[in-house]
């Protein structure tokens, strides 16, 4: 069979398997950033959360959008599915780098190339990419700079230059995602270079250079973005402070790089499974090493988490205000599948005919199978979230009509409030998974507005106030919030206040 025919008919495997896991954003979600879109509309969401945020193409699809005008059902389903077509593109892509290592191509091994390409791609981090109306472009970011590696580990003609180019393409599409750059590089160089330093350094200086250069090619886009449109940026805001915030998350080092990311997985995977599954594979592949004297093996795998953690550090440093988000850390969630690519590549602790072969391959299964029902089950919950905000800005429309009855008037003005560390409070208690994704729309800042307006059918403006230049207000709506609506909502002076908790 033909290459081609393969591919096109592992595309369609690939995506009909993950068009059921992801069904319950294709068939129509809700992130909050959705909410803040269907209310501010797909022209300022462009400019104020796109373009001033150094995602040119993502700018560009919702000006046309706006041009069109087209439904936002419409808009988030389309985007939803683009992004999966790219991202099992991406599955594919990786598997066939992955089985030019293969030194006997069968018909099991390629299913483990598959295997380990798609828990690589669909990671537990992953999954709040593809949460927003950016999945389309935050997996294009993805296979950019996939096909970036495969430049440098091909090593053709001007293959810097073409690598360059690919990686700054994947930049100015997201830029969340450029530390799967440096880890896909580093474990192909590894395996394709295996104990010759000078050529593994020589890609890592390569890497290194094309990063520097496509990161800074996004900032100058957004400098000259948000100073042509009067914006200002929202997502790198560390970057100005570089120093100031090393050693905020040096000193914190344990929460917020090894805690929130490698135990607690931003909420988007058990607790400590993760490192659970890093242990067993390291064990597996150490009993391996010693057996086969196939020296190196353990320190690699040691070496690619220390990689994963300084990239997770560098990530935490320049997008301090989200840093606890998994969009940024997928290079976290591809770690697995990345030590997986290593030992498939450098290793034939696949091959040979061991105990551990067939431990090692239980394993890759198993952890396939986890993440498929994790992300349902999150999946599931989100759209529970969906149900519980209407419900939510139901009653809350309730509370205002019977104000509004027995007082005789129309309540046409909110304003919210927000005060630091009330994060927790901003889930639903029905809801066991706190994340991203189980976001109450109506606790967030940048959403409350859009998502009462939704649901309520009303139209208020965003009004933010700040508690403490506002005190006497303040503390009038505290002495009242347990009397309103869900201990928060309160009306006075026929204008609704509440409290937002993100």
């Amino acid at each position: 069979m033909k290459q081609r025919t393969k591919n096109l008919i592992l595309f369609f495997i690939l995506f009909v398997i993950t068009g059921v896991v992801f069904w319950n954003y294709v068939s129509m979600h809700y992130a909050t950033d959705t909410y803040n879109i269907m209310n501010i509309g797909y022209e300022k969401y462009a400019i104020n959360n796109s373009l001033s945020d150094g995602r040119i193409f993502m700018f560009l699809i919702g000006m046309f959008a706006n041009t069109i005008n087209i439904p936002i059902n419409v808009y988030v389903i389309t985007l939803t599915v683009i992004g999966l077509i790219i991202s099992c593109i991406a599955v594919i892509v990786l598997k066939n780098m992955i089985m030019k290592f293969c030194k006997k191509e069968t018909k099991l091994q390629e299913v483990i190339a598959i295997l380990i390409s798609y828990c690589t791609i669909f990671n537990f981090m992953y999954v709040e990419n593809l949460y927003f109306v950016e999945a389309a472009v935050m997996g294009f970011s993805v296979l950019f700079y996939i096909l970036a590696v495969k430049q440098i580990v091909d090593k053709k003609k001007l293959y810097a230059l073409k690598a360059g180019i690919l990686a700054i393409i994947a930049t100015f599409c997201y830029q969340g995602t450029i530390g799967l750059f440096a880890l896909y590089g580093v474990v192909f160089s590894i395996a394709k270079n295996g104990k010759n330093i000078k050529e593994i350094l020589k890609d890592f200086g390569v890497i290194i250079l094309i990063t520097i250069i496509s990161f800074v090619a996004n900032l100058i886009q957004i400098d000259i973005a948000t100073y042509l449109a009067g914006t200002t940026q929202k997502r790198l805001n560390g970057i100005q402070n570089l120093l100031e915030n090393f050693i905020y998350v040096l000193s914190r080092f344990g929460t917020m790089v090894f805690n929130t990311m490698f135990i607690s997985n931003c909420g988007l995977f058990p607790n400590y499974l993760m490192m659970i599954f890093v242990l067993i594979i390291t064990l597996m592949a150490g009993i391996y090493e010693v057996q086969t004297k196939e020296n190196g093996i353990v320190f690699n795998i040691i070496f690619l988490f220390v990689l994963t953690m300084l990239i997770t550090f560098a990530m935490c440093i320049v997008s301090i205000a989200s840093y606890d988000t998994g969009r940024i850390h997928v290079p976290v969630g591809s770690l697995i599948g990345v030590i997986f690519i290593y030992l498939f590549c450098k290793t034939s602790i696949f091959e040979k005919e061991t105990i551990i072969k067939y431990l090692i391959i239980t394993t890759l299964i198993a952890y396939n199978l986890i993440t498929i029902v994790n992300t349902i089950s999150l999946l599931y919950q989100h759209k529970q979230v969906n149900e519980l905000e209407r419900k939510q800005c139901e009653g809350l429309e309730e509370y205002i009509e019977t104000y509004e009855r027995e007082n005789n008037v129309k309540i046409t003005e909110a304003r919210y409030f927000k005060l630091s560390n009330m994060k927790k409070y901003g889930y639903f208690e029905e809801i066991k998974n706190k994340s991203v994704l189980t976001y109450d729309g109506v606790a967030c800042t940048w959403s409350a507005i859009g998502t009462i307006n939704f649901y309520t059918g009303r139209d208020f403006a965003d009004n933010y106030l700040e508690a403490y230049p506002n005190k006497e207000l303040f503390y009038a709506y505290a002495a009242k919030r347990n009397l309103g609506y869900e201990g928060n909502f309160v009306i006075m002076d026929d204008i609704l206040y509440f409290l937002a908790y993100i």
